[in-house]
């Protein structure tokens, strides 16, 4: 966006314009505003895709402003953005003859081609930029480089990000857009690296140290993401959403009792959020708490009925407790929201017969069968559908099937080594269990999850115990 003369304006005095430029509008009484204070009312309503305003805007601009240059700038943006190329255009060979070696003149008429799919004239008033830019290349490759990113183009996007930071690396804006280029590219070591030279420039940008935790948090760095987060808060204690995706990234951590005192402080500024609610409830589910869990996922669908997980969620908790008539009702809700999900087909058969109604559950059972087979969580769902109506050596047999398709998941060998403790063969548990240890260590707090009565079993402490040894010694070596 082409911002001329408002790097003098807070954005609380271009709020406060546009506000008082839309009392006027509605009373039909327009008063005066300088071009400085038009371009900031006009590129609010740019950015938020209101181009029936942002035209009205101008309209009013001109007739105050007539002559004015910025104003037709934006009057060029505005035609491309409605696909009004032709008009666009135009105004932009009247600028050009104005402002001959203006570069932005150019980059706006290279945005208008690439509208256009028009890729060859786009490259050339773009090289026609660049040659007269004047020691300002990096502020050409720059809008050039946003201007693929907004396109989808993400390896132009790169490359001319690239070349803008390498031209300057001291330029905050294409250092930003390049990192969130990488982002948005599903690079994230890339990404991380220049968010990073970012913050070495400007440790006090809390949008950057949020940015740097979502990415964190999507390469499971998550005591990363988390500091990022606190970072944020701590420069913006009113960034709502990083103290959200704190409370998600605790939870990704296992961290369930930290995750829900920040999801609950998350609460306290947005009560109305149906989404925090169904996570604290996911939270003490993991806590096995369930009765907890429960109201929380009440509370999520009282906010938000069309919820289909809350329904989902509370629906397990209930066939678990062998309330199958009200897991039958809210299942039936679930699917009702969500008819295509296979595994909550699974559940809702699983109650079905549970309750009799032996022809719903063959024909859900059958719905089921397009869950995809290959994934562990089919068969630790389905080994959990047994488990619930205490089909507790049917839910084992299931599990050893899937342990042999997937010796590496420590989470089958894991439940399968908790359903084993439920019926008191602790030797064959203790196998499966240091099955998961051998691969990670720390997985027994799936077992511990799962069934909290193993944290109070001698024999599988010691093992733990002994493998916790032998990770510090491997450490130590290294």
């Amino acid at each position: 966006m082409d911002q001329g003369d408002m790097d003098y304006l807070e954005d609380d005095q271009i709020q406060e314009n546009v506000d008082r430029y839309l009392q006027m509008l509605d009373s039909g009484n327009m008063g005066y505003f300088d071009v400085t204070e038009f371009e900031g009312i006009i590129d609010t309503f740019i950015d938020e895709d209101n181009l029936e305003d942002a035209q009205t805007a101008l309209h009013h601009g001109f007739t105050q402003h007539p002559n004015s240059l910025s104003l037709r700038k934006r009057e060029a943006s505005v035609y491309t953005l409605g696909g009004q190329y032709h008009e666009a255009l135009t105004t932009l060979e009247y600028l050009r003859k104005i402002e001959p070696d203006n570069y932005d003149i150019y980059i706006m008429a290279g945005d208008v081609y690439i509208h256009k799919n028009e890729t060859e004239k786009a490259f050339s008033v773009f090289q026609k930029a660049i040659s007269i830019a004047n020691g300002e290349e990096d502020d050409v490759f720059y809008q050039i480089g946003c201007i693929f990113q907004q396109s989808d183009n993400a390896a132009l996007a790169e490359k001319f990000l690239l070349i803008a930071h390498e031209k300057n690396p001291e330029n905050e804006n294409a250092l930003f857009e390049l990192a969130y280029c990488y982002e948005k590219n599903n690079k994230p070591q890339e990404s991380i690296k220049y968010y990073n030279e970012y913050l070495d420039i400007d440790p006090f940008s809390s949008t950057v140290w949020y940015n740097l935790g979502i990415v964190y948090n999507q390469t499971e760095l998550y005591d990363k993401a988390i500091e990022c987060y606190d970072y944020t808060l701590a420069l913006a204690d009113d960034f709502k959403s990083a103290l959200f995706n704190k409370a998600n990234t605790l939870a990704n951590a296992h961290r369930y009792r930290e995750a829900i005192e920040s999801y609950l402080e998350y609460l306290k500024e947005d009560p109305t959020c149906a989404d925090a609610y169904l996570y604290v409830g996911e939270c003490y589910s993991n806590l096995s708490e369930p009765d907890t869990s429960y109201k929380f996922y009440e509370k999520c669908i009282h906010l938000d009925p069309d919820n289909s997980e809350a329904w989902y969620n509370a629906g397990r908790i209930l066939m678990f407790r062998k309330k199958h008539y009200k897991a039958y009702r809210l299942f039936r809700q679930a699917l009702r929201l969500d008819p295509e999900r296979p595994i909550l087909a699974l559940f809702f058969a699983n109650v079905a017969e549970a309750i009799g109604k032996r022809r719903v559950a063959r024909r859900f059972y059958f719905k089921s069968n397009r869950f995809e087979r290959d994934t562990p969580q089919f068969w630790l769902l389905l080994a959990e559908c047994y488990g619930s109506q205490g089909k507790i050596k049917s839910a084992i047999s299931i599990l050893k099937k899937a342990h042999t398709k997937f010796e590496e998941n420590t989470v089958i060998s894991c439940r399968l080594a908790a359903y084993l403790l439920e019926i008191d063969d602790q030797e064959n548990a203790m196998t499966y269990l240091e099955d998961a240890l051998k691969i990670d260590v720390e997985s027994y707090n799936d077992l511990f999850n799962y069934y909290p009565k193993a944290k109070h079993c001698d024999p599988i402490n010691q093992l733990i115990s002994q493998y916790r040894k032998l990770k510090q010694f491997d450490n130590h070596e290294l």
